[in-house]
């Protein structure tokens, strides 16, 4: 265990500055229902380094870590699934859903508390199957965004930290990374991703579909579209984009969303009117389910192409 109580205390470290980080994101999501996801985000890190940190100055044995370990790693899967009802007006009892959904991947430890021994305990292949689906779930929302690389450290880190109770037991057992080694190296992960997503957001948003050469009005439409995709995911971006794209078949707009964002406007319809109006519209009363009017109004100015602060 002595070879990974420097990368233990250096996890810690980055933890807690990915505490602090996660703290400091309130004022950028202050007009969304992001807020949701990021109420259960926040004590992630501080539940993680706290299972870290008394695993490194106590050393206790993996069995008695073990159930610790799953339980904030299931509690770390929270946030991408509170991301699944964000949507007003259910946005609020959603998060009932996602309690009782943690609650349900707490089932394992009533066992262990009863005195099944929770170091003999072997989930089924569908217990570990479904855990499986809600440790991708975060790379499903993120995965072909710009947050695609903090999203990949996330499920890494998450897959690690679950590991012995995903991964087969030999292979947990070969050596090649005790328990504290893999509670550190998932932690640093974890840390690195959120450093990841504090910096994109902050030098991206509102500018990844800056250089489309789409006009006025219009520019202000895509910047909608690609700053929402950037913050809440293709999940609910593709939702969106079915919804317009649909509207716009009927109506008869010559406009095309791509799945990245971008707006492609058909040539010959340059002279023809009103439609870029009704465009505006329907995305904006989408995202109204998500967002505030600040929060549009700071994008669809056609002189602004920064990003929120």
């Amino acid at each position: 265990m002595t070879s990974w109580e420097p990368f233990a205390w250096l996890a810690v470290a980055f933890l807690a500055a990915a505490c602090g980080l996660t703290l400091a994101a309130r004022g950028k999501l202050r007009d969304t229902t992001l807020l949701w996801p990021w109420v259960w985000a926040v004590p992630v890190p501080a539940v993680w380094a706290g299972v870290v940190l008394w695993a490194v100055t106590n050393r206790p044995p993996a069995e008695a870590v073990l159930p610790w370990r799953y339980a904030a790693g299931v509690f770390s899967l929270a946030p991408a699934i509170s991301l699944l009802g964000v949507r007003r007006p259910h946005h609020r009892a959603w998060q009932w859903v996602v309690l009782s959904l943690v609650g349900v991947l707490f089932l394992p430890l009533g066992h262990w508390a009863l005195g099944g021994g929770f170091s003999g305990l072997r989930l089924h292949w569908l217990w570990q199957s479904f855990l499986l689906v809600l440790l991708t779930l975060g790379w499903l929302h993120y995965g072909w965004t710009p947050h695609a690389p903090a999203a990949l450290l996330v499920v890494v880190a998450q897959g690690l930290w679950l590991f012995p109770v995903l991964g087969p037991r030999s292979w947990h057992a070969a050596g090649w990374l005790d328990h504290l080694g893999g509670m550190a190296l998932a932690s640093l992960l974890l840390g690195a991703a959120v450093a990841w997503s504090w910096l994109r957001t902050g030098r991206s948003a509102g500018r990844s579909c800056s250089s489309s050469g789409v006009p006025g009005l219009l520019g202000g439409v895509e910047r909608l579209l690609c700053d929402f995709r950037l913050w809440f995911g293709d999940f609910w971006f593709q939702r969106l984009r079915w919804q317009v794209m649909l509207a716009a078949q009927r109506a008869g707009w010559p406009v095309t969303i791509t799945p990245t964002g971008r707006l492609i406007v058909e040539r010959t319809a340059a002279e023809s009117g009103g439609w870029e109006q009704a465009l505006q519209t329907g995305v904006e009363q989408f995202l109204r389910r998500f967002v505030g009017r600040e929060w549009i109004q700071r994008r669809v100015s056609p002189h602004e192409n920064q990003a929120p602060r």
